[in-house]
């Protein structure tokens, strides 16, 4: 969050946070450019201040939510950006307008309270965006999860019905929002499902209905957030009822190409976010200790951790409870601080892998990266908490990486206590998984029972994918590549349990979830 200090340089008027995540925002000097009507917002606009909980901060943005359910979103302008907004108007502004917009083209947003300018020597420095809450209703992002659980079948229908005809009614209105995601759609379950757009200074508005192209891109970036939150038959059936088609092979050739295109959208998003991971920034820190390369997520506690792992990490390797201890990998179970990490060193193997790793990344680090490129795409992995590459002159020395332990047995030592129903669910949740990864491009590599753990929670199984040696990103997985993942689950599948009938029922969930690949 943004100190009051740095807030207060950027504004006209002060903006006060405190340790508790509360900021007041003053209301003085507000050329109001529309105001609601009613007693109720005359005596709001009469306030001096608007104080509440902060829901977003950065140096430029501050939005918080009163106790009496009113959203404020300001916004702060400086240098040329100042300039070319007195010019163009403000985005709080612009946002004001196109949601009274939308409500008068009979779309569901949020009541506007109002919205104003802040001016000093004629240029804009800030302005201000009062909503109202929208009350009992939730963001798809947290309704979706919760409806997943729910075991009525009408139910689920009856919501994929109802969000496919919100989606068509917006690009038949000439509504496309070009950042709409899950978290800009709110669900108020009442005498039906009722859906509201949010954050829509990204709205473009057309006089007419959107035309093929421009739907099937706008449908494409919505899938982008629903890869993780729905099954691919929810997927298709949504398509259906936003196409109104009894077959969905007659609308076949339009899914395909909004599916393409929601990977291609996808996987730039994912790219982008995975690259992180390997410099300085809001979520991720990059630094250096004498010979050490540190790489890790920005958090008090793993900072402390990566601190006592310094200046020699096998101090802490070798206190642990080791599990693996090769020619060229050792890695141990560790207690840092009182809490429990997953902790692995790979080995230096000599003067020629020291010359041969002189200009390329170690095994570490590129385990780091295509871990969190897993970890974007929702595949999933052990949490990568941080990563170590020690080099003198430059030559590769030991490297290490450190993962939150995850609690589960492995494939292999849970199958055999398993009843026949059991194993059928289990094996359900691994084909599952495995074909997700897969859509998304990932290459496990050395997909054996051994590294697949498996948990039960509440009567539903968990799947982990450990061991990331050798797994790699693309921007679409070959045949063959995924074909050489499968083989490897297949040849320990076969020797616990050798029955066709359970082959097939993986290679078909397989199959329907990967949603590209023959059955092997």
């Amino acid at each position: 969050m943004p100190e009051a200090s740095n807030l207060q340089a950027v504004s006209s008027c002060p903006v006060q946070n405190d340790s508790t995540g509360q900021a007041t925002v003053s209301l003085d000097g507000i050329d109001w450019l529309y105001r609601g009507q009613g007693s109720h917002y005359v005596s709001l606009h009469a306030a001096k201040t608007i104080a509440g909980d902060i829901v977003k901060s950065s140096r430029k943005r501050l939005v918080i939510r009163s106790s009496d359910g009113i959203f404020v979103k300001e916004i702060y302008y400086e240098g040329m950006r100042s300039i070319m907004k007195t010019l163009a108007g403000g985005n709080a502004c612009k946002e004001g307008n196109i949601n009274l917009e939308l409500a008068r083209r009979q779309i569901n947003v949020p009541e506007v309270l109002g919205f104003g300018v802040v001016k000093r020597f004629g240029m804009v420095r800030r302005d201000l965006l009062l909503t109202e809450m929208v009350q009992g209703a939730l963001s798809l992002q947290e309704f979706i999860p919760s409806m997943q659980g729910r075991t009525i079948y009408s139910v689920k229908q009856g919501f994929i019905e109802a969000f496919a005809q919100f989606i068509k009614t917006l690009h038949a209105k000439g509504v496309q929002h070009t950042d709409l995601h899950v978290g800009n759609i709110l669900i108020r379950e009442q005498n039906g499902a009722r859906f509201y757009l949010l954050d829509v200074d990204r709205v473009l508005l057309k006089e007419a209905a959107l035309s093929e192209k421009a739907a099937t891109r706008n449908l494409a970036l919505l899938l982008c957030t629903f890869w993780s939150l729905s099954s691919s038959l929810e997927r298709l059936r949504f398509l259906k009822c936003y196409s109104e088609v009894e077959h969905l092979r007659s609308a076949s050739g339009r899914v395909e190409k909004i599916k393409q295109e929601a990977l291609r959208i996808s996987h730039r998003a994912w790219n982008k976010k995975a690259k992180r991971s390997l410099r300085t920034n809001s979520r991720f820190i990059k630094s250096r200790y004498g010979a050490f390369s540190i790489y890790r997520v920005r958090s008090p506690e793993i900072e402390t951790a990566v601190n006592l792992l310094l200046p020699n990490p096998d101090d802490v390797l070798h206190a642990g409870e080791v599990l693996k201890n090769g020619r060229t990998v050792k890695a141990a179970k560790v207690r840092i601080n009182g809490r429990t990490y997953f902790l692995k060193r790979y080995n230096c193997k000599g003067n020629f892998y020291r010359v041969r790793n002189a200009f390329r990344r170690s095994r570490a680090v590129r385990t780091w990266f295509a871990t969190w490129s897993f970890t974007v795409r929702n595949v999933p992995v052990p949490l990568a908490l941080a990563c170590l590459e020690e080099r003198h002159l430059g030559l590769l020395e030991r490297s290490y990486i450190l993962y939150e332990f995850v609690k589960g047995e492995r494939l292999c030592d849970i199958w055999p206590l398993l009843d026949e129903p059991k194993r059928r669910s289990l094996l359900s949740k691994a084909a599952l998984t495995i074909g997700n990864m897969h859509l998304f491009g990932g290459f496990h590599g050395d997909l054996k029972w051994p590294n697949i753990l498996v948990s039960e929670i509440r009567g539903r199984f968990h799947i982990t994918l450990s061991d990331l040696d050798g797994s790699r990103i693309f921007t679409r997985l070959k045949e063959q590549k995924a074909r050489k993942d499968m083989m490897r689950f297949l040849i320990d599948l076969r020797k616990w349990d050798n029955g066709k009938e359970v082959e097939n029922l993986f290679g078909d969930t397989w199959c329907k979830w990967s949603g590209v690949y023959r059955r092997l």
